[in-house]
């Protein structure tokens, strides 16, 4: 819904997902306003400065204006004790860390452009 409203609104909107999802994520960038972006796992700090590349390369020469961080994902057991650790650490490595990640990266960006941004 973010996406669509920013479209609806004049941006242009650069999506990323997983991989299993690259389908969905093709009929969507079918919208105007909507630019594919590459597939990936948020929780590859790699794939977060690809992910941001791609973003400015699709965005041309203006940059880009801002950045939403809106991907996330939950835990999905009932009972704190039968967690598995490595899910916490995933769940922090999407839901905290990429955002963070990805926020340096857009603000080194912005500085270098000598240009604002938001976030």
């Amino acid at each position: 819904a973010i996406a669509e409203y920013l479209c609806q609104c004049g941006a242009r909107v650069v999506i990323t997902d997983l991989p299993s999802n690259q389908e969905s994520l093709r009929d969507f960038a079918k919208s105007e306003g909507i630019l594919e972006g590459p597939v990936g796992d948020l929780a590859d700090e790699a794939f977060c400065a690809r992910l941001l590349d791609e973003a400015l390369r699709l965005a041309g020469p203006g940059g880009l204006d801002g950045l939403v961080n809106n991907a996330g994902i939950g835990l999905f057991t009932a009972v704190l004790g039968g967690t598995d650790p490595a899910e916490v650490q995933r769940c922090f490595a999407v839901n905290a860390a990429a955002p963070l990640r990805l926020a340096q990266l857009f603000a080194k960006d912005r500085v270098a452009q000598g240009r604002p941004g938001a976030i």
